[in-house]
């Protein structure tokens, strides 16, 4: 045995010889190895879904790319458009749309967004001032016409794209106090005072406002509350999301409804007819009412005088009856609740009275008018004053 170490170096040369001519060097290609030189190699199948992704993502990119360069585009010409002469037919401030007197004396308004205020002088003649919030005077689009004793106007802002801003308008007018007004909007704030002739109001979303009006008020929103002080005539107020209230008012003739929110009356006379799903009904100083007050869920309170010769109702599914008469009241009383108790206060001394746990009835006075209560859920309370 010859150990490596200890080799002489003739027999080393000779096996390194026969080791290269046994071993040939290896041949390394000029080009890159490539999976495909395999015999027998098959290239895996490409999911179509993969390039159709890749195409939708560079359209899209395109497409954003495009609205972005328009955009910024019409903000460049925002800012760099020089300023517009007001239209205003008399000397008025940059903010002055319109300011103008007419020979009027009744008011119709059919706008689409702003805010709304009116009030009254002693002048046989209408004035009103438009004013712009947002844009130039060039972005809204108003038509006013005088028809006879009538200023009717007409239109709001354009169309616009959301980088120009938002557009408002705000009315305020001064009719002669015996004119009449009917208002017709879809979003802004209304506000009528000091009006002897009937008002009309209806919009979609905006709070109602109205104050010493003589006449007949009909006001109607879907998404607003509706507030009414000192009204003379009657009231028709409907309102799908918000309360209603009158108050110091001599009205007679109510009928309100809501959805949901509450139902406040003060000072009325004559027929109430209050109805509401989700929220209380409150009657306060009533003179000579003659009542159909209902809810779904929500209590009902009353104090003040019925008239005679009527049939009153007062109707909760969820909720209590609270009522407060006269003691020298003339009615026939009928109460009754599902779950709850009846209490009838000291002052009402109740003739041919029957009760039961569910329900009370009786003569109070000479009888006559005829008031209905009742809860399912709920007690009931009535007691004199």
């Amino acid at each position: 045995m010859v150990l490596y170490g200890v080799q002489k170096p003739s027999t080393l040369r000779f096996c390194l010889a026969v080791k290269e001519e046994m071993m040939p060097e290896r041949q390394i290609p000029d080009t890159p190895y490539q999976p495909q030189d395999i015999p027998g190699y098959t290239p895996p199948a490409v999911p179509p879904m993969a390039t159709q992704r890749q195409r939708t993502t560079r359209a899209l990119g395109a497409i954003l790319m495009v609205f972005g360069l328009g955009w910024l585009g019409i903000a460049l010409h925002e800012n760099t458009r020089p300023p517009q002469d007001s239209v205003a037919t008399e000397s008025v401030s940059t903010s002055s749309l319109l300011a103008q007197t007419y020979p009027t004396q009744n008011l119709m308004l059919d706008i689409s967004n702003g805010t709304v205020d009116v009030s009254t002088w002693d002048r046989s003649e209408t004035q009103i001032e438009i004013v712009y919030e947002g844009g130039a005077p060039e972005d809204y689009d108003l038509r006013q016409e005088a028809r006879g004793d009538t200023l009717e106007i007409h239109g709001g802002p354009k169309p616009y794209l959301p980088i120009s801003g938002d557009r408002q308008l705000s009315y305020h007018i001064t009719i002669p106090k015996s004119g009449s007004v009917n208002i017709r909007n879809t979003v802004g704030d209304i506000s009528v005072a000091d009006v002897d002739g009937p008002v009309t109001i209806a919009i979609s979303t905006g709070t109602i406002s109205a104050s010493n009006l003589g006449g007949k008020l009909s006001a109607s929103t879907t998404n607003g509350d509706i507030h009414v002080e000192g009204l003379q005539g009657s009231l028709v107020a409907q309102s799908t999301n918000g309360s209603i209230s009158l108050t110091d008012s001599h009205s007679r003739d109510v009928q309100a409804s809501t959805v949901t929110g509450d139902i406040d009356i003060e000072g009325a006379s004559g027929k109430i007819a209050l109805q509401n799903t989700n929220g209380s009904i409150a009657v306060h100083d009533a003179q000579e009412s003659s009542l159909s007050l209902n809810t779904v869920n929500g209590d009902i309170t009353f104090d003040g005088a019925l008239a005679t010769s009527a049939k009153h109702t007062l109707n909760t599914v969820s909720g209590s009856v609270d009522m407060r008469i006269p003691e020298n009241s003339d009615l026939v009383l009928h109460a009754d609740t599902s779950s709850g108790a009846i209490s009838i206060g000291d002052g009402i001394e109740l003739q041919r009275r029957e009760e039961n746990p569910a329900s009370v009835s009786g003569t109070l006075g000479k009888g006559g008018a005829e008031l209905q209560i009742s809860t399912v859920t709920g007690d009931i309370q009535v007691q004199g004053e």
